[in-house]
């Protein structure tokens, strides 16, 4: 016998069959056998769900109960246009903006999606399992997915959280996670999510991500503008700016391979596996390159804290600038705890594209394990003034700044620190 299981749905309205991955498709007597296991007797359409089985392996309507007839049609009042998903904005010129797609539909919690009203019965219904219907309710007329509420009264489908409206295998769901698998391009348009957003390639030039919570981009940035308004973003090959990208987590964190020609800002903690060429950090808490190559080169940089290995370049041809945050003017911690659970939930989200390998997932893992450990330990340490760590080479000409201090450096150091002591900047030897 094909492994394959039978749900009810809405009390006696409907009966889906699901199939087991890998399964073979069930023969109409294992159906009806187990239609007859569970006392559903009316509605059984065996030829359509043995022709949808073979082509798809998503679930099946089985079987549907027999609506009503009554003195007047059932009306549907939308609290959404599902006709406009994936159309372009036109401007007042009639012109199709491309880069502006409605790929979804926002909604806020406790929102209307859509609502039916109650007509007198002229003629009864049939259930599944034989019974009479008189009234039928909003859900039996559409299929209800994730995250969606029945009213009391029956009548009307409800946003149980703020999220998006997609229909996925004609099934109603709300999420607040937005996920697209490839680029972001003139497929997808920009996004201005109200949740998490996930990307599975890159964003493209000239494309804008808007997100309420946190952006997870599997690929590189490249000239384009993101922004996470409460979370932080990941970003796991680099950013490659081209001079005209914006990257902002003003209360959160970002996490990179690499940054070069971009501008930066965020509220928390900055982190850059390789480099920082030609592009300007900005973070009220840590700016940490320590971690691989940890190079800053032709960048300016304004934070509290900032470790890395190099800033500067041998033969001094590049610009480089660490400008201190006035702490006087600060109110944020320079790290939170909240950050884990962030870096916690990188894998999970990265997992839901088959494309990643095995052992891209475990270069994953080791950067992720390897940043709780900066960060545990940055939440151990008191960073009363501000310091910048350089762990292998400062080069000469690369100048410091708190508020009217100035300090360039005139040769090359070796492994110190860059410190304020009695209002003057002091080099230490670590």
């Amino acid at each position: 016998m094909s492994d394959f299981s039978i749900t009810i749905n809405d009390k006696g309205l409907s009966a889906q069959l699901n199939l087991e991955s890998n399964a073979t498709t069930p023969s109409k007597e294992d159906i009806l056998k187990k239609c007859k296991d569970l006392k559903i007797s009316h509605g059984i359409d065996l030829d359509l769900v043995k022709e949808q089985l073979e082509s798809l392996s998503e679930p099946v309507i089985i079987a549907k109960c027999k609506k009503p007839k009554y003195e007047e049609d059932i009306s549907f009042k939308w609290g959404v246009d599902l006709k406009d998903i994936y159309k372009p904005n036109i401007d007042a010129n009639d012109n199709a903006d491309y880069k502006d797609l409605n790929q979804f539909i926002p909604l806020a919690k406790d929102q209307k999606i859509v609502s039916i009203n109650k007509p007198n019965v002229k003629e009864s219904g049939i259930d599944i399992f034989g019974n009479k219907i008189n009234f039928l309710p909003v859900n039996a007329f559409f299929q209800v997915g994730n995250n969606i509420t029945i009213s009391e009264d029956k009548l009307s489908l409800i946003a149980n959280i703020d999220g998006c409206l997609f229909i996925k295998s004609g099934v109603l769901h709300v999420d607040d996670v937005y996920q697209i698998r490839g680029d972001v391009d003139f497929h997808t348009g920009n996004i201005d999510f109200n949740g998490d957003v996930i990307i599975g390639g890159d964003v493209k030039s000239g494309f804008q991500i808007i997100s309420k919570g946190n952006i997870y981009v599997n690929g590189t940035v490249e000239s384009s503008d993101l922004q996470s308004n409460e979370g932080s973003i990941f970003i796991k090959n680099g950013i490659q700016g081209k001079n005209n990208c914006s990257i902002k987590a003003l209360k959160g964190s970002v996490f990179t391979g690499y940054v070069q020609n971009a501008t930066i800002e965020c509220g928390n903690f900055f982190h850059a596996q390789n480099y920082v060429i030609d592009s300007k950090i900005e973070s009220k808490g840590i700016v940490d390159l320590s971690g691989g190559d940890g190079i800053i080169r032709g960048s300016t940089v304004l934070s509290k804290i900032i470790k890395c290995n190099t800033i500067g370049s041998e033969n001094s041809s590049s610009y480089s600038e660490v400008t201190f945050n006035n702490e006087n003017d600060m109110n944020l911690h320079p790290l939170s705890s909240d950050l884990i659970p962030f870096l916690e939930g990188i894998k999970d989200r990265l997992m839901l594209f088959p494309s990643i390998k095995p052992d891209e997932m475990e270069i994953i893992e080791n950067k992720i394990t390897n940043w709780k450990k900066t960060i545990d330990t940055a939440l151990k340490e008191s960073f009363d003034s501000p310091k910048a760590i350089v762990k292998k080479h400062l080069f000469k000409n690369i100048n410091f700044n708190f508020n009217d201090l100035r300090f360039s450096s005139e040769k090359v150091y070796n492994n110190v620190e860059i410190i304020l002591e009695n209002q003057n900047f002091k080099i230490v030897e670590r």
